[in-house]
C-alpha cells in the first residue's frame, strides 16, 4: 500500500533538482513579486469514483507536477501526490 504524501524532490530520469515552474517562481521571489518560500508546479486533481458508493464525498488524488529544467531532459514528473476527500453530488435517478 502506498503511504501519502508521496514526495519526489528531483527528476527521476536525470536527477536534476530544478523545475521550470520553480525557476520562474524563484525569479519572482528575487524580484519581490512573490513571497519567500513560494513553491510552483501544475496541480492536477482526479476524483476516484466508485459507482456503488452513495456518500456525498469521494477520494481525490491531488498531484503537483513539474517539468525538469534540464534542457536535454524536460520530463514531466510528480513532485508531490496526496489524497483528499472532496464533495460530490448524489447520483440522480432518471425517469
Amino acid at each position: 500500500m502506498v503511504e501519502f504524501p508521496v514526495i519526489h524532490d528531483k527528476c527521476p530520469l536525470c536527477g536534476c533538482e530544478e523545475t521550470l515552474a520553480q525557476s520562474i517562481m524563484d525569479d519572482l521571489i528575487k524580484e519581490r513579486r512573490a513571497g519567500p518560500g513560494g513553491k510552483a508546479g501544475t496541480i492536477w486533481q482526479s476524483p476516484i469514483y466508485d459507482p456503488l458508493r452513495t456518500t456525498l464525498a469521494v477520494p481525490i488524488l491531488q498531484s503537483i507536477l513539474g517539468i525538469c529544467a534540464n534542457p536535454v531532459c524536460g520530463v514531466v514528473f510528480c513532485l508531490r501526490a496526496d489524497k483528499q476527500v472532496g464533495p460530490t453530488h448524489e447520483p440522480s435517478s432518471s425517469s
